[in-house]
């Protein structure tokens, strides 16, 4: 794996920063991107109010480690759950990628960015803040909608082409015909003229 996923990564420098998600279903794991540093990443995950789980991850090699878990929940009770992610400590930026919901309507489903995600820093009040550091390149994730959009504008104006002029020649051809009369042949009268004598 080389990239994240759906370019949808998310990172915090701020230590106690937290990314709160709020899903149904049956289980969750949490995915994210590992730069290579001599620093470990600690983050903590605790679901639905439970004892947090601590979690130290590193990367000692020349790249980033990419889509890597970090962290797996067991097999919930099907229903409303809530994840929050917390950067306990680490000299560099936390990077989550993105969420795998398994469910029982569909196996598995990526989450990330989601509605229901918030990402607050720590603030020295506890209230949430926008989070500053928080980076996000979406570049890609969005393709497909404009590529449907595009797609979906050229078949409305090819169709709205195609009825405009179905439209023209059926009333041209409902219309009476507007041509002058043809004015007659001199040379003909002569020839009437001539034969009825």
């Amino acid at each position: 794996m080389s990239e994240e996923n759906d370019i949808t990564t998310h990172g915090t420098e701020g230590l106690g920063a937290t990314a709160t998600l709020r899903f149904s279903g049956t289980g969750i794991a949490v995915y994210g991107t590992i730069p290579n540093s001599t620093v470990s990443r600690v983050s903590a995950y605790t679901l639905d109010g439970s004892s947090p789980v601590t979690v130290t991850r590193s990367n000692r090699g020349d790249t980033p480690l990419y889509q890597q878990l970090f962290y797996q929940s067991p097999r919930l009770k099907d229903g409303n759950h809530t994840l929050i992610v917390t950067a306990v400590s680490g000299a560099s930026t936390f990077y989550l990628d993105y969420f795998r919901i398994n469910s029982t309507s569909s196996q598995e489903t990526n989450a990330f960015p989601s509605s229901s995600l918030s990402i607050f820093p720590a603030s020295a009040s506890g209230a949430p803040t926008t989070l500053p550091q928080a980076t996000s390149a979406s570049s890609g994730g969005h393709a497909g909608a404009i590529a449907g959009g595009v797609i979906g504008a050229l078949v409305f104006i090819a169709l709205a082409v195609a009825a405009f002029l179905w439209y023209r020649r059926r009333r041209a051809m409902r219309a009476p015909s507007r041509q002058a009369p043809l004015a007659p042949d001199p040379s003909k009268a002569l020839l009437r003229l001539l034969s009825t004598s």
